[in-house]
């Protein structure tokens, strides 16, 4: 008499998500696609001529933001805040939407886990470190595009206070790591890692053209 045993697992396979929870992730990443994109919408819109939190002006010719008036109002705080540096929040959106979008046709040899207090750690360092630079090299040239101009409220209060302490060509150096190490731990890619692989295609490419026959 044959008997019919449970497959089970082997130790090298790794247990099926359940189908609502796929459903659910999906529902959630595709809210969260929606909302990166009405956030870019609304932050590439935006103009000093609509009303908005920070205003109230006579609107001429009805210009509208992308947005709608929510989407107006939320560019304005976010610009109102940081300055153009609210578009960190933006890539940050899509670094975490990158990062979790993970098909079931496609399962990685090695998976590498998205650390989000490392992702975390770095944008906060972007915003800490982005609206004061934007405030010292563009404080005249946004001085009327933006509600507090280059930098939002933050940049404004900090800027003179930080840049004294090291002076300018200081402050912009340090400001500049501190952005180069945001980034690094918001996209959690090594730059050392991308120099080295740009030197390798670079040597490949010399190689290819001091090879090819004249």
């Amino acid at each position: 008499q044959t008997r019919q045993g449970v497959v089970k697992d082997g130790p090298n396979q790794a247990p099926k998500p359940d189908h609502l929870a796929i459903l659910i992730n999906d529902a959630l990443w595709l809210v969260a696609l929606v909302v990166t994109v009405y956030t870019a919408l609304a932050l590439a819109s935006f103009t000093m001529d609509y009303p908005a939190w920070s205003r109230s002006v006579d609107v001429l010719d009805q210009a509208h933001n992308l947005g709608g008036v929510m989407g107006a109002y939320l560019a304005d705080i976010a610009y109102y805040l940081v300055g153009l540096s609210a578009w960190w929040l933006v890539l940050a959106a899509v670094v975490l939407l990158v990062k979790s979008f993970h098909p079931l046709s496609l399962q990685p040899a090695e998976p590498r886990q998205y650390r989000f207090l490392w992702g975390a750690a770095g944008m906060l360092l972007l915003l800490l470190a982005s609206p004061l630079l934007e405030h010292m090299l563009w404080r005249h040239d946004l001085a009327e595009a933006l509600p507090v101009g280059a930098g939002g409220l933050w940049g404004r209060f900090l800027a003179p206070v930080f840049a004294p302490l090291l002076g300018l060509s200081g402050s912009l150096i340090v400001l500049l790591l501190l952005m180069l190490l945001g980034i690094s731990l918001l996209t959690q890619v090594s730059w050392l890692v991308l120099v080295e692989k740009l030197g390798m295609q670079l040597e490949w490419l010399w190689l290819k053209l001091v090879k090819r026959p004249h």
